[in-house]
């Protein structure tokens, strides 16, 4: 008897949108995924006119371009609840937030009583006190990590924690950097630092950082540089760094082919302490552990198991001598990761078996 795939609709940003960390990624690599899965047949939104597929995926008409706008959010609410009804499981990732509690629990109110079941990935939780029962409305609730996990568990019964992880595919296909950039940095050992600046606590050196890692080792090259947001990598502290250290500190401001970037940085560097309400562990930093760069970040930092020994190092510390210390340490050892120690595989494999829990439940 041959068995129906089950219908997987990702719910999340146009399929044409540049990936940038967030929900939007973890589900496009879940539906590329999908592609070898003869057991599931995937969905996306998409900007196309018509319904078309795109590597394996099928693109369902919803948006009148890429990006993300209030007039954007107001049409993916209403395709959403136009398609939900038809797909076997719906799957969003995001932050919840009243806005879009109230427009995600009324198209579930529609679509579940069809027999459509819901899986939510909650990419960041608000702070505790504006913590809300309804805000976890999917028959499943899935986490980034065990200490977001454990607040959610307050409000519902069906928590999972499941890490972000990339689809290896996306990062062996990925943008390559202009070759005037790979010339700059050629011969240098480089260290990346991909993060919003506006994120960096104002207790961190990050000057003190750059100007320690420079000074103590002439062949260091330290980047700069964002997927989203050309603002949030401007300040007047990488302006100086420029300015007295011209041809080894790079400020390439928001970039399109940031893997190329990982992957051709020695060590990466996430100064960021205030992951207890941000996408955590950040995607960002798998992918630079599986394109091979060794990773330095604060302890708050939810890496648990997700890297390989000896590829990563975490800190309490904000003072600048004992980052640069460990950052150097990693340059020195020159050891490239091979990959995270998680593979996309067992995520996929993680989800799957969460929608096949689901659609038994709908049928019994």
């Amino acid at each position: 008897m041959m068995i129906t795939p089950r219908r997987v609709l990702f719910a999340s940003r146009a399929y044409e949108s540049p990936d940038i960390e967030g929900g939007f990624l973890i589900l496009k690599d879940l539906a590329m995924g999908s592609a070898d899965d003869p057991d599931t047949q995937a969905a996306f939104l998409s900007t196309c006119q018509h319904g078309e597929t795109s590597d394996g995926v099928e693109l369902l008409p919803a948006y009148s371009r890429s990006g993300w706008t209030l007039r954007l959010a107001l049409q993916f609410a209403f395709s959403l609840r136009r398609q939900a009804a038809k797909f076997d499981i719906v799957h969003t990732a995001h932050v919840p937030t009243s806005l879009n509690t109230n427009i995600l629990r009324r198209i579930c109110r529609h679509a579940k009583p069809r027999g459509t079941r819901f899986v939510q990935t909650v990419t960041a939780l608000p702070m505790p006190d504006d913590l809300r029962p309804e805000m976890f409305w999917g028959d499943a609730v899935v986490c980034l990590n065990e200490a977001a996990a454990e607040m959610v568990r307050q409000f519902h019964d069906n928590v999972s924690v499941i890490s972000p992880v990339p689809r290896q595919t996306r990062l062996v296909e990925r943008m390559a950097a202009p070759a005037d950039i790979r010339q700059r940095l050629a011969g240098q050992k480089v260290v990346c630092f991909p993060i919003d600046l506006q994120r960096v606590s104002a207790d961190f050196d990050l000057h003190g950082l750059c100007k320690s890692l420079l000074e103590r080792r002439n062949d260091t090259a330290v980047v700069f540089a964002c997927r989203f947001g050309e603002e949030q990598i401007a300040s007047r502290t990488l302006a100086t760094l420029v300015e007295t250290y011209a041809k080894r500190v790079h400020v390439f401001g928001m970039i399109d082919w940031m893997l190329d970037l990982l992957a051709m940085s020695d060590v990466v560097v996430y100064p960021i302490d205030d992951q207890h309400k941000k996408f955590n562990p950040p995607m960002i930093l798998l992918e630079a552990s599986a394109l091979g760069s060794q990773v330095v970040t604060a302890t708050s930092v939810q890496l648990d198991s997700l890297l390989l020994d000896g590829t990563s190092q975490q800190l309490a510390s904000n003072h600048a001598d004992d980052w640069s210390v460990a950052v150097l340490d990693m340059v020195n050892a020159d050891i490239h990761s091979g990959g995270a120690a998680v593979s996309f595989d067992e995520v996929y494999l993680q989800y799957t078996r969460l929608y096949c829990q689901l659609q038994d439940q709908t049928e019994r």
